[in-house]
This record gives structure tokens, sequence and C-alpha cells, in this order.
């Protein structure tokens, strides 16, 4: 399937130019973190309605329309002055293709800090490969540092180890459980919320700087 970047006419051209002077970009070791633009489409399109992907999430696009319209709203928060929505696209560094999303949202913002909390989606092939650990491990810090935010969250399903396992490695701590809190897939399911304060993210620094 091939689909076209979205036309320019569904942005504003101040807003476009201003999105092009302020585009976040990131860098680890194996990627390249940075805001979604129109040309993004086809690979937004292709997790965002991969049932499989999204088993755990009720998010999941039914079509490329839908997907356009979900990756619309992504640009534009891009260029608001008061953004809270930081949800950026994966790129494998090496062949510059974009292998899944990684972001987060603050939930509550007071003056030069706030609470955020984060989510992630790869795409099936790179699973297992220490990819998302990465990429969150560079959002911590861009969070923390840049933002100034006092605390970064996340959550998954109890039954999701894979994920919960992402949040241990990346330092965030067990917080509390939900017990049946959403139903999904026609049963109730409990919930695990997780959670990593800057000064907990600072300190686990020191001793992974201390220890390399």
């Amino acid at each position: 399937m091939h689909l076209t970047a979205i036309p320019l006419r569904y942005i504003a051209a101040s807003d476009h130019k201003r999105y092009q002077d302020k585009m976040i970009r990131l860098e680890t070791d194996r990627l390249i973190i940075r805001d979604h633009k129109e040309s993004d489409l086809s690979d937004y399109h292709k997790w965002i309605s991969d049932s499989d992907l999204m088993y755990y999430i009720d998010w999941k696009t039914s079509s490329v329309e839908e997907s356009q319209k979900d990756l619309i709203e992504t640009i534009k928060e891009n260029t608001n002055p008061n953004r809270t929505n930081y949800f950026f696209a994966m790129l494998e560094k090496e062949t510059k293709s974009y292998i899944g999303a990684v972001g987060f949202t603050i939930k509550s913002k007071k003056v030069n800090t706030g609470i955020a909390e984060c989510g992630y989606f790869l795409m099936k092939k790179y699973w297992r490969k220490g990819i998302v650990v990465e990429a969150i491990t560079k959002i911590l810090e861009f969070a923390f540092e840049e933002l100034n935010l006092h605390k970064m969250t996340a959550s998954c399903d109890k039954e999701n180890k894979a994920s919960e396992k992402v949040m241990q490695k990346c330092g965030f701590l067990k917080e509390g459980e939900l017990r049946k809190e959403k139903f999904h897939h026609n049963k109730w399911c409990d919930r695990l919320l997780y959670g990593i304060l800057k000064e907990e993210w600072k300190n686990q620094k020191l001793i992974t700087n201390h220890c390399t």
C-alpha cells in the first residue's frame, strides 16, 4: 500500500514554518528520536493500525483516514506554544527506517515543572533488542533536564510482562495496582502503575556514570 504525505493545506502555513524551525530531534547510539512530520504517514499507519501491536491499547485505527487525522493532530501539537504532548517518531539511526513511536503527555503542569505519562510502540521485528529501553532512557533525560519535569509515570496491563520489564529496566518503581480496572478483550483486567521521580533518575544517572 502506498500512502502519500499529508497535504500541507491541513496544517496552517505559519504553523508549518514554526514546526520546521523548532522540530525536536534527539539521538542515542542506535536511534534518532524526532517530532513527527507529514511524510511519516505510511509508517505511522502501519503500527497504529496493527492489531497485535495495539493489543493492550484501545487506540487502534481502522483506516488510513483515521491514521491521517491522528497524525495531523500530533503534528499540530508540535507547534503549540503551550505544548503538553511530546509524541516522537523512532528511527533506526543506521538505516533511517521508522521503527516505532515514543513520548509522553504532561498531565499536571505547574510553573516550570510538571508530571507526565509516557508510552511507547515498537514494530514487531525490533522487539527484544533493548530499543525501547534505550528510547525511554533518552526521553527521561529530555523530560527532566530540558523540561524540568518532576515525575514521569507509566502504566500497563498486568498481563503485558514485556512492557512492565521496560519500565523496571528504566528505573521506574511500582506504585500500585488497579484491580479489574479496564474492560478489555471481553474481560476485566488489572493495571500496573509505575513512576520515577527526577531525583531518583538523577541518582541512577550518577551511579551509571560512576560505573562506566
